[in-house]
């Protein structure tokens, strides 16, 4: 908490802490979400920050035979996966994750593909995905994406957001310090004319 002198220990200290009879109590102050370390039942002893992180450690391409930078526009099926590292965010109920999709042309720059997943933060280590190279029928080639080329190019780059919000009941969400912004991850596809 602010104006706290305690020691700020990693996620590793917080476990062996957490063995040895010592809780973690959440706290929202405005915008920020934090961990701190009580200890005894009464919580009679000084709070202690711990790291709190987010980041997306990877952006990936897939078709049906897994990870890739090159597409067939209209057969390979095309998923975007990000893997997501929540480190430091202790178990709490009611986090929730905002993360965004997009799809832009490396040509022209313009955002082709926008799409969103909501839902609750699965744990600290989490991959999302947005679309089907998995299971037949592959729906999600590069066209149903509504990528064009040669009008928008034939290189694409997937990019990433995600931020975290506190589920408050009837208050509804608020956003906590929480935002990872990834760097594009580059495809492309074939050249194929098309009849």
């Amino acid at each position: 908490m602010a104006g706290d002198t305690g020691d700020v220990r990693s996620t590793a200290d917080y476990a062996s802490a957490d063995r040895s009879g010592r809780f973690v109590e959440q706290v929202l102050e405005g915008d920020r979400l934090e961990a701190v370390e009580r200890v005894g039942a009464g919580g009679g002893g000084g709070g202690i920050e711990f790291p709190l992180q987010l980041s997306i450690d990877r952006l990936s391409t897939l078709n049906q035979q897994g990870p890739t930078t090159l597409f067939h526009p209209f057969i390979d099926g095309l998923t975007l996966t990000m893997d997501v590292n929540a480190g430091g965010w202790p178990s709490v109920s009611g986090v929730v994750y905002q993360a965004q999709f997009q799809i832009v042309s490396f040509k022209t720059g313009e955002v082709i593909v926008t799409r969103l997943a909501v839902g609750s933060l699965p744990g600290r280590l989490f991959s999302l995905s947005a679309g089907n190279s998995t299971v037949p029928p592959y729906d999600t080639p590069a066209d149903f994406w509504g990528l064009i080329w040669p009008t928008q190019g034939d290189i694409f780059g997937f990019r990433a957001t995600i931020e975290l919000s506190v589920f408050r009941g009837e208050d509804g969400t608020q956003a906590v310090d929480a935002l990872a912004v990834a760097d594009p991850h580059w495809f492309r596809l074939k050249t194929i004319a098309r009849l």
